[in-house]
């Protein structure tokens, strides 16, 4: 099955002061796009987004970056100077919302995941806990194994669950019992949930319960960085 989000370069390493060029494709005809950065050892920053063609909007980190939508279906970020702060990995996002204007804007940096690391043996069990941004409804957890995208595993509506296709539910489950705070709970860990597991939220309303399409693409500027996994089980 085509991929409903693309970028591309996949990887690009260039030379400090050079413009570089970005580019992301959807085929959802999704009015809103976005553009992430994830720094080592820190969450998703929105870059830019935009809620249509021909428009573009600021989002936290802008600075040395400026974003293009010329149709719907593409949206590119360009590096104007490129610099070794803006090392970093870049994801491409898309959306659907019910209303022009009213942006599904996903956050991850400011949200609070313990523990930070955990290595345990295999069959053994681990809980990771998470404290969305204050006043989020919608709260997501994903695994991105190495190499790969993030994955949805389950996501919230205050208590509700939403969406758990994802979750292998024999050995995996999650529970937001207060509308605030989330928990992920892996059972007889084996070597193959070696991961990275990411928490994020939203203020999506039961009006937006669509999720954003996310595709990965690493950007090296100059050089590349390995992310540590989260979870890694391992055999005594």
């Amino acid at each position: 099955m085509e991929a409903a989000v693309t970028q591309s370069p996949r990887s690009k390493v260039t030379v400090t002061g050079r413009k570089v060029e970005l580019s992301c494709h959807q085929t959802n005809n999704h009015d809103n796009m976005y553009w992430y950065r994830q720094d080592p050892g820190h969450g998703l920053r929105l870059i830019h987004y935009s809620y249509g063609a021909n428009n573009t909007e600021k989002g936290d980190v802008p600075s040395g970056y400026k974003a293009t939508r010329p149709r719907t279906e593409d949206f590119s970020l360009v590096l104007e100077v490129a610099s070794s702060s803006q090392t970093a990995v870049y994801f491409c996002a898309s959306s659907y919302t019910q209303q022009r204007g009213s942006a599904f804007s996903l956050h991850i940096n400011m949200v609070t995941q313990s523990p930070r690391y955990a290595i345990i043996q295999q069959r053994q069990e681990v809980s990771f806990w998470c404290d969305p941004i204050s006043g989020h409804a919608t709260l997501y957890w994903y695994q991105q194994l190495r190499d790969q995208g993030p994955k949805l595993l389950v996501s919230f509506q205050n208590e509700d669950v939403m969406d758990d296709s994802e979750l292998p539910k024999d050995r995996f489950s999650a529970a937001r019992t207060t509308g605030v705070n989330s928990t992920l709970k892996v059972q007889s860990a084996k070597q193959t949930d070696s991961a990275t597991y990411l928490c994020a939220s939203s203020l999506a309303t039961a009006m937006q319960r669509h999720r954003p399409t996310v595709h990965k693409a690493d950007a090296f500027l100059p050089a590349s960085f390995q992310q540590r996994p989260l979870l890694t089980p391992y055999t005594p």
